[in-house]
């Protein structure tokens, strides 16, 4: 399916996906332009065409009304996910356009996930290891236990932490002996993760 689509096609589509994965949301067509330079016609065009290769639809007439295809339409039994380096997506920097292909087995319609490469051993106490994949669910709710993205009451970037409930408290507990635990009174969860991937060899 991805040959059938031009170099520009492939840049429209990947940038709805990261929209997605940011915002948990569509990006309009304006939003489109905007971001490519485009006219708002010519930001239509992109998109009809990626609509009748069967890559996105459309919902109704809202400005928000662009959907990705559904995965079983992408390969029986994969989904395709938005791949981010830890670092990238915790400073917030563009992601470079590489995807991560997975098992559809026990992801959800309707709900958003992306992949991170984790390039760092902070997580290192929780089996998690420098270079190891991690992929996310966009959600705001958290159970304790889960591995999250958050951003501490006090602090305004992300950590990749795992996230607890204790006696009435949230803290955030790091994942290596030198990094030292967040205690925060609110907390907002950006994503929980679902399943990790390792890979052994060069990739």
């Amino acid at each position: 399916m991805a040959k059938e689509l031009t170099d520009r096609q492939r840049e429209v589509l990947d940038f709805i996906t990261e929209y997605n994965a940011k915002n948990n949301t569509s990006p309009s067509l304006n939003e489109i332009a905007s971001h490519f330079g485009f006219t708002d016609p010519a930001a239509w065009y992109h998109v009809h065409a990626l609509q009748k290769k069967g890559m996105l639809s459309t919902r109704d007439h809202s400005a928000r009304s662009i959907a990705l295809r559904k995965w079983e339409e992408q390969r029986p039994g994969i989904v395709t996910v938005p791949l981010f380096g830890e670092t990238e997506y915790l400073e917030g920097r563009r992601r470079s356009k590489e995807e991560l292909n997975i098992s559809a087995l026990r992801l959800r319609h309707g709900q958003i996930f992306f992949a991170m490469r984790i390039d760092t051993n902070g997580m290192i106490n929780e089996g998690i290891r420098k270079g190891d994949y991690i992929v996310f669910r966009k959600t705001d709710e958290a159970r304790s236990g889960d591995i999250v993205l958050a951003t501490p009451s006090d602090g305004e970037g992300m950590v990749l932490r795992k996230y607890m409930r204790i006696y009435g408290r949230t803290e955030l507990q790091a994942g290596c002996d030198d990094v030292g635990n967040i205690y925060c009174v609110e907390v907002r969860i950006h994503a929980v993760a679902h399943a990790m991937l390792r890979f052994y060899g060069r990739r």
